[in-house]
């Protein structure tokens, strides 16, 4: 039986960040790790392992260090719904 997220799993930015020529999708995810297995159209198979940080965590760690503003972004967009987006992108200033 597959895991549940080779199923489940979709980008809408695959092509976007990596080409035409790589097929991405995960390998393992469990509640510490995400590693994402990147298969080239030449064989060549590469691997990369994240480790899921929730995006208020960040948001709060940002602000309790002193920054006083935070902007969050998902997948470029300003109003984003914070279960959808790829990824995040914070800017925090001092």
């Amino acid at each position: 039986m597959m895991p549940f997220w080779t199923t489940v799993f979709s980008s809408k930015h695959q092509s976007y960040y990596l080409g035409e020529t790589v097929d991405v999708k995960p390998e393992e995810l469990t509640e510490d790790v995400l590693k994402m297995r990147y298969e080239y159209s030449d064989g060549e198979v590469h691997f990369l392992t994240l480790c899921p940080i929730r995006q208020d965590y960040v948001t709060d760690l940002l602000l309790g260090t002193g920054f006083r503003s935070v902007e969050r972004y998902g997948d470029f967009e300003a109003g984003y719904d914070l279960y959808d987006p790829d990824f995040v992108i914070q800017i925090a200033r001092k």
